[in-house]
């Protein structure tokens, strides 16, 4: 059998990587062997299989959990959140590729509803009265100004 490496030179070893889900072959010629630094004497093996067999990005793990890539992205939900730091690049690939939008849109709980208007007014005020004072729009400044004094006066 030729080598999986080079395809030239016929293998002197072989090394199989067997998971729940699937089985994979290598084999090597003497000097691809060599390269990778892996030897054909002795009968033992001296390198770790990630550096033969490069590992599949669907069967990492989360550290924590133990969720792997491919459950991540067919149910997409997290384990754990250690999850978020683990896939943090595959997560953000995954919200950027759909098409739904990444904003909650959803309803707040009654008791802090009230709280974010105010605040959202209030950023809404400060930004127009920022605009108004660099456009040297004084008039328009004023009245910001004394809207967001009303918002200080509904807050006490």
């Amino acid at each position: 059998m030729k080598c999986d490496v080079c395809g030239i030179r016929e293998s002197v070893m072989f090394i199989q990587e067997v998971t729940p889900t699937s089985t994979r072959e290598l084999h090597l010629c003497a000097e691809c062997a060599a390269e990778k630094r892996i030897s054909t004497d002795g009968g033992r093996l001296e390198v770790p299989l990630g550096k033969i067999f490069p590992m599949r990005p669907e069967a990492r793990l989360c550290r924590v959990c133990g969720l792997s890539l491919a459950n991540l992205r067919k149910y997409r939900r997290a384990g754990c959140p250690n999850c978020y730091k683990d896939f943090a690049s595959e997560i953000g690939a995954l919200m950027n590729g759909s098409k739904k939008n990444t904003t909650y849109k959803g309803s707040l709980p009654k008791r802090i509803a009230g709280f974010r208007s105010k605040l959202e007014d209030r950023a809404v005020l400060e930004n127009s009265l920022n605009e108004s004072v660099a456009r040297e729009d004084y008039e328009k400044a004023a009245v910001y100004r004394d809207r967001l004094k009303e918002l200080d006066m509904l807050d006490d």
